[in-house]
């Protein structure tokens, strides 16, 4: 009879592909949000705020930027315009948008903007914010992220509106498009990558985190791993005393489906498995002593 003590249960999962997955668990990227920087108002600024590095916006770099009410930042000054401008601009105001439109938080009842600076990233969140003319009704709830190695992270949560009455809304929806992208100001270097003014238009947001390269405005990769659940196999620490022994294993991220996501392992320390969309493994021919999966 062999006696085999298991260790360590650590899986590796990666995601395929940046589609999106149910309501249900929806978080934002990072919900460590930060104190709030940007108190109840309506079209305000604050800045400007020193970043830890400098941020590339196509060919060119800012260390300092200004969080507008409005659902983005500047790098130009602030900015006070309420209803979404189509992108390029050519009025050289560089701005990274992830929800561009008519925030008003001076309701009690309305979330405020907050803001997070490490050495690695900062995020700005426009939590559960509702729109002009003072509505919390509906409220919106996202994050720009903004990464050392030029990238850009837009997160959404809930999502349930689009457009304030003072540009040509009702009840949240119609009139002028809200905007998520970013923009050089020259004219020419811009990417929007969604727009709407429906209802419908937001299931394209909620529950996603999508990320670009600032430097050539191309979506980046799912950069982000999931969370990784051993389903089946010995405890930590448990004596095994038959073969084969199996691990089952799940994963769910913020941006890929269960489905789509691949995975792979190792044993002592040992060369990885290949990547694969399998979820459990058979282990025979172990020694006696202690392994580690």
């Amino acid at each position: 009879m062999r006696l085999i003590r298991l260790l360590l249960l650590s899986v590796l999962g990666f995601a395929a592909m940046p589609v999106g997955w149910t309501q249900d668990g929806c978080q934002l990227w990072d919900e460590d949000i930060g104190p709030i920087i940007l108190g109840g108002n309506d079209d305000g600024s604050v800045g400007p705020i020193q970043l830890p590095f400098p941020v590339p916006v196509y060919g060119n770099t800012y260390t300092q930027f200004w969080i507008n009410n409005n659902g983005n930042v500047t790098f130009t000054g602030p900015l006070s315009a309420y209803t979404a401008f189509a992108f390029p601009n050519n009025w050289g105001i560089v701005i990274i948008a992830p929800f561009f439109a008519d925030v008003d938080t001076r309701p009690a009842a309305s979330g405020k903007v907050h803001y997070k600076m490490t050495s690695e990233y900062v995020v700005v969140t426009w939590n559960n914010v509702g729109y002009f003319n003072q509505r919390t009704d509906k409220r919106n709830r996202f994050q720009l992220i903004i990464t050392r190695d030029g990238y850009a992270g837009f997160s959404y949560a809930n999502m349930e509106w689009t457009t304030g009455d003072a540009s040509g809304g009702s009840g949240g929806f119609g009139g002028s498009p809200a905007r998520a992208g970013f923009d050089a100001g020259d004219g020419v270097n811009a990417l929007v990558f969604w727009e709407g003014n429906t209802q419908a238009s937001l299931q394209q947001l909620r529950c996603r985190t999508r990320w670009f390269n600032l430097r050539t405005g191309l979506p980046a990769e799912d950069r982000d791993p999931p969370d990784t659940l051993i389903t089946e196999g010995p405890n930590q620490g448990a004596l095994v005393c038959r073969e084969p022994v199996r691990f089952s294993w799940t994963g769910v991220d913020d941006a890929t489906p269960p489905r789509d996501l691949y995975f792979r392992w190792r044993l002592d320390g040992g060369e990885w498995s290949e990547w694969s969309r399998a979820t459990s493994v058979d282990l025979t021919g172990l020694s006696d002593g202690e392994h580690t999966f």
